[in-house]
């Protein structure tokens, strides 16, 4: 079965919170914020739903859509103009982890994947999970490793297993697919080439008076 991660694709465990997007600025002059959201939950930004920026917790009251994009525009009950709306800006959008509701078995959340160490078939370690990029058809899993990267499809005939308690998901490599190098190639100094100056011809001697 193929490992989907259908919603935050950024965690922060420390504060206990899942990222499910980003205030990209204001709208009008009553305090609405847009938002980029970075969810496959439709119910993140639902009206009564609870919000995390910059640490304090917001109440939603009203959500739109932005005309031709995927920016909502967000009425907060605790932001009332303009000038509280910008102090937000670039800010994180956050939810608690405890309110992320449970998947279906062999489905996860971008959160538990990310930091996740990967080995092969045979056990050998082959980086950790730094990114998961949606392609539409199937998510795909960004490997690394201070020197490498690998890039693979959350399919079902490549994960072999998912262990989300130890953080540790086992792969088996598609033929054809290999990691990269991600060490710079060292720079070859330009041959400084030396010109030799034309020798002058010699003086020709004074003519005889």
């Amino acid at each position: 079965m193929a490992n989907q991660a259908p919603d935050s694709r950024h965690h922060d465990l420390s504060l206990g919170h899942v990222r499910v997007g980003v205030v990209v600025g204001t709208h009008g002059n009553d305090g609405r914020l847009r938002i980029v959201p970075e969810t496959d939950n439709p119910n993140r930004f639902a009206k009564s739903s609870t919000l995390t920026i910059n640490e304090a917790h917001y109440t939603v009251t009203n959500v739109t859509r932005a005309a031709g994009g995927t920016v909502l525009i967000v009425n907060l009950k605790e932001i009332s103009s303009r000038e509280q709306a910008a102090a937000l800006n670039k800010h994180l959008v956050l939810v608690q982890i405890d309110d992320t509701p449970a998947l279906p078995e062999g489905t996860y959340y971008h959160y538990q994947l990310l930091d996740m160490t990967v080995v092969d078939s045979s056990g050998a370690e082959l980086g950790t999970i730094t990114e998961v990029l949606n392609t539409g058809a199937n998510d795909v899993y960004v490997i690394t490793t201070d020197k490498s990267e690998l890039i693979i499809p959350a399919l079902g005939n490549v994960i072999i297993e998912v262990d989300v308690t130890n953080a540790r998901m086992t792969i088996d490599v598609p033929r054809g697919i290999e990691a990269r190098s991600t060490t710079p190639k060292p720079k070859n100094k330009p041959v400084r080439r030396r010109f030799s100056r034309p020798k002058r011809p010699p003086s020709a001697p004074p003519a005889s008076a």
